[in-house]
């Protein structure tokens, strides 16, 4: 049985998508919500954030942020390894 855990952005999408947001929630949570939702947009199938400093960020899933980092920064410092001289 494969498990997988919802994107922590999953409520984000919805209600981009449906315009509705979870029953549970307290007005309290719906307040916070819409108040930072604002700054979202849903492309299918991707989510984005337009941000303070005017860049657009794709949001992915916590399990792929790691390998995102790690190819974008690892490779930089993989290829400057050479380049040390050994005593």
């Amino acid at each position: 049985m494969l498990l997988e855990k919802t994107p922590w952005y999953a409520h984000i999408a919805n209600c981009l998508v449906t315009g509705e947001v979870p029953s549970e929630w307290k007005a309290q949570d719906r307040k916070y919500f819409f108040a930072k939702i604002h700054a979202y947009y849903w492309e299918e199938p991707f989510l984005f954030k337009y941000c303070a400093d005017q860049i657009i960020r794709k949001c992915v899933p916590e399990e792929e942020q790691q390998g995102i980092l790690s190819h974008c920064h690892g490779m930089h410092v993989e290829a400057t390894l050479p380049l040390i001289k050994q005593p």
